[in-house]
């Protein structure tokens, strides 16, 4: 049969022909064709172990069975090589037999096979020759397009705490040089670990690849250990001192494993293995032979052993946590020496840890040292117990290292101190702040100056300064006796002896601000000043040198010493500040200095000068825009009414500011009327007196005067007949108004709040006597109409329901007038007192917000405060971390 084009499991001309020969028994038992395909498997005998054996035998049983010879039992006399003759007994109806019979010495390049037949049948057989072929070996060999690439008997993996230690080269990063523990020599007894490597060409379309079968033979000294195998399907038969193992469609690499228990002493020669295609026998790759002594039970094998860095590595590390120190060092010491360049960072790290630890109980102090080194390195997260810190410092220092040493014993000395903090903490949340103060303060005397302890004296000036604010209501604070004066006194006394015992130290300008604060809320504004100054001049950092300047600058103003603080204000806006990027800024405080320096000059009637300071901070103050409206504000009034009696001069008194000339226009008016219509004088000069011409014009030069200030200046009028003026008043574009009244009428007016009622008298200036029938025209601000009327022979006239402010006009005759003006509002609802906002009057007359007195500080004191609360919380971590040990990065 032709088996071109078909798929990779019906390759087998043998398989196809049997198929087809059994089809051809089954549906066409007289064919012809039956007789050739039978005599072509007859002559291809003998049948490959392959699948197509079986289908010929299935074949050939069939035909025997349809033929017409008898069917009984049979005898075969076999004989190969001339060696002893063995006789095998085949029943009609039974199985077939296999028979190995080993060649020993014979070399012949032919083996002669006879048989002898006695009985019924016609039996069938085939022999199979096996032995050692290195010509084959040789020829063989990657033919195929699979191949084993290579087999190895290993050492098996040492065992620890009953498992098998993880071997090979996984710890490393690279390494070109790998090695395995090839075994040669067995102890009885042993195990050895057999691993082979299979390849194959995964380029095959899936349907055309076949499946494999690996042949292993097996040393005859030894044996398979059950349930050792790992790799192929999963199955195996052991045949004529082989292991078969199904491997499958394979595709790509693929490994067999299996351990093999040494038994019977002597050497022995290993068959190659052979991986062959199960679809077509005649295809298979064959490995390599091997050789293997079995020792006798007790004798060890001289195999040189070479452990690999994974199993120096998981057994040193297994032996450090079994407390087997001497052999964990030596494990681990070997691993390090030969790998630590190659060593992942990670294992690189444990095992410098572990070392490190076996060191300190060693006491060796240069090892000490140089894994230590290690670690700072790879692993500077690494807590380290109190303990072995203190060792390490020790090694340090044994080794001439004295500041390394000097670091490590710091560092120690502040986790100590942060464990010892706790307590604080603990007395703290418990509501006994008079304990955490006091364990604080011994704490800190206790302990040395390190950077730690001094941040914590810092924060405990902090906590003394502002429980001094609660110790009149604290009870803890209360019990223990202190007072808000002795916490402040503490305060600055702890401040003072840590800038007296560190002056020079990272912390001192954050205590030299703190206590500066601490007198300024004290507002010891000469203390302030003269502290100030000095720090000023101790520390460079601009940040806190401005601070002491600005805070020194406006002390000064406080105290009323304006000259020293104009020149420190000075001196903060002219500053320039070089970073170290070599970028230039001007003083945090320059805009607060600028405004000062406005109001020093303000205070000071200067308006030019304070102008140039205001100027440039009108966007960020708004009291600075409000003084500079001030300074250019243009300002005329007159007052409502002006009186004179008939025949004396009429005075008309103007305010004014930044005015040189006022036109004054008087016309003579009837006041009735023109109050009638208008109900107030506020829009009297909107009246249209055009084509009127005045009583009297008149041009009144004003002094330039002080543009911080209104001033008054007088205009005598020359009016000397009875009657009411409109007196106008022009300068620039300002306009304003009054009346000027020359009269002998007066009144006396009364009014009672709570009903609205008005009583007015009138009497002349002349000789006091009453005047009847003066006519009275009234209106309250909250009323509609006018209440007109006239005096009785009393002078007298009553009116009621007035509601608001009063305003009374009254004329006796044609040409005398009175005018009053009430300001107590009548006849209203009590309402509520309005609350007023504090004010405070300059001497200009221009009204600012009133400040408290530390306003102009407030700058500083936040900095101080931003500081402390930094501070604070840095004390809490202090507080709330969990103490480990010592931390690797700070001795680094």
């Amino acid at each position: 049969c032709s088996v071109r084009g078909n798929k990779g499991w019906s390759r087998s001309r043998l398989g196809m022909t049997a198929l087809a020969l059994n089809a051809l028994q089954r549906s066409l038992p007289n064919s012809p064709k039956i007789a050739q395909a039978a005599n072509y498997l007859l002559s291809h005998r003998p049948w490959a172990a392959d699948s197509g054996r079986g289908l010929a035998v299935v074949a050939m049983a069939e035909q025997a069975r349809n033929s017409d010879r008898p069917q009984s039992d049979a005898r075969v006399r076999v004989e190969i090589a001339g060696l002893d003759a063995q006789v095998v007994e085949l029943k009609a109806r039974g199985a077939g037999r296999f028979l190995s019979i080993p060649l020993g010495e014979v070399r012949e390049r032919r083996v002669r096979v006879d048989l002898q037949h006695a009985g019924g049948g016609e039996p069938q057989f085939s022999a199979v020759l096996t032995g050692f072929s290195s010509t084959l070996d040789k020829t063989r060999r990657g033919e195929q397009d699979f191949r084993l690439t290579l087999e190895d008997y290993l050492a098996k993996a040492p065992l620890f705490d009953g498992r098998a230690l993880s071997t090979g080269f996984s710890v490393l990063r690279s390494y070109e040089k790998h090695w395995n523990n090839r075994v040669q020599n067995l102890e009885s007894g042993a195990l050895t670990r057999v691993r082979l490597y299979m390849q194959r060409d995964d380029r095959q379309a899936e349907e055309d690849v076949d499946h494999l079968v690996l042949e292993v033979p097996l040393p005859a000294g030894a044996h398979l250990l059950e349930g050792s195998l790992r790799g192929g399907l999963g199955t195996y038969e052991i045949r004529g001192g082989s292991m078969f193992v199904p491997i499958g469609p394979m595709r790509g690499s693929n490994a067999l494993e299996f351990d093999l228990v040494g038994a019977v002493a002597g050497d022995y020669r290993v068959l190659p293995p052979v991986l062959r295609s199960a679809y077509e026998p005649e295809r298979f790759a064959i490995g390599s032979t091997r050789t293997l002594s079995v020792l006798q039970r007790g004798v060890p094998s001289p195999d040189e052993y070479r452990p690999t860095p994974d199993e120096l590595f998981n057994h040193g590390r297994g032996l450090y946590r079994a407390g087997a120190a001497q052999q964990a060092h030596a494990k681990l010491e070997a691993l390090y020496e030969e790998f630590a360049p190659l060593l992942r960072d990670r294992q690189l790290k444990e095992t410098a840890n572990m070392l490190l630890y076996l060191s300190i109980d060693r006491h060796d102090s240069s090892a000490i040292v140089k894994y230590f080194e290690v670690i700072k390195e790879k692993d500077p997260e690494l807590f380290i117990p109190f303990d072995k810190v203190v060792a390490i410092g020790q090694a340090y220092r044994d080794l001439g290292e004295f500041e390394r040493a000097l670091l490590i014993f710091v560092a120690t000395i502040e986790e100590t101190f942060g464990k010892d903090l706790k307590v604080a903490g603990a007395l703290r949340e418990q509501g006994e702040r008079a304990g955490a103060l006091d364990t604080l303060e011994q704490l800190c005397r206790e302990y040395p100056d390190t950077p730690n302890v001094i941040d914590t004296w810092l924060a405990l000036s902090d906590e003394m300064l502002l429980a001094a604010k609660d110790a009149h209501r604290d009870p803890s604070l209360k019990k223990a006796g202190h007072t808000r004066a002795s916490l402040t006194e503490d305060g600055i006394l702890l401040l003072r002896r840590l800038l007296a015992m560190h002056p020079t130290g990272p912390s001192t300008p954050a205590a030299a601000l703190n206590l500066v604060s601490a007198y300024l809320a004290l507002e010891d504004r000469e203390t302030t000043s003269a502290l100030a100054g000095d720090m000023a001049t101790l520390f460079s950092d601009p940040r806190y040198a401005d601070a002491f300047l600005y805070t020194r600058a406006v002390a000064e103003w406080h105290l009323k010493r304006e000259d020293e603080s104009i020149q420190l204000l000075q001196r903060i806006v002219e500053a320039e500040y070089t970073d170290e990027r070599g970028n230039v800024s001007h003083s945090e405080n320059r805009d607060l200095a600028l405004y000062i320096l406005g109001q020093i000059y303000h205070a000071r009637r200067d308006p030019d000068q304070a102008s140039e300071y205001y100027e440039r901070v009108k966007d960020l103050f708004s009291d600075a825009a409000e003084a500079l409206a001030g300074f250019a504000e243009r300002r005329l009034a007159l007052d409502e009414i002006t009186t004179a009696q008939p025949g004396q001069p009429v005075i008309l008194t103007m305010r004014h500011k930044n005015l040189e000339e006022v036109e004054i226009l008087v016309y003579e008016v009837d006041l009735m009327t023109l109050y009638l219509r208008e109900k107030n004088l506020t829009n009297v000069t909107s009246i249209n007196l055009a084509g009127i011409s005045p009583t009297l014009r008149q041009t009144v030069q004003l002094s330039a005067g002080n543009a911080l200030r209104a001033e008054e200046t007088e205009a005598s009028l020359d009016l000397t007949r009875p009657g009411a003026y409109l007196v106008i008043c022009r300068g620039g574009s300002l306009h304003t108004s009054g009346l000027v009244l020359i009269t002998q009428l007066e009144l006396d007016v009364h009014s009672d709040p709570q009903s609205g009622r008005i009583r007015v008298q009138a009497t002349s200036t002349v000789d006091q006597r009453y005047l009847r029938e003066v006519d009275v025209r009234v209106i309250g601000s909250a009323n509609n109409s006018f209440t007109s009327g006239e005096t009785d022979p009393r002078g007298i006239f009553v009116v009621d329901g007035v509601r608001g402010s009063a305003t009374v006009i009254a004329r006796h005759g044609k040409a005398h007038y009175a005018f009053y003006r009430g300001t107590q509002l009548l006849a209203q609802p009590s309402a509520p007192a309005r609350g007023q906002r504090a004010q405070t009057l300059m001497n200009d007359g221009v009204f600012f917000e009133q400040k408290e007195s530390n306003a102009y500080f407030s700058n500083v004191m936040e900095m101080n405060r931003a500081i402390q609360g930094k501070r604070g919380g840095n004390l809490q971590e202090m507080i709330q971390r969990d103490r480990k040990g010592v931390q690797v990065l700070s001795v680094k």
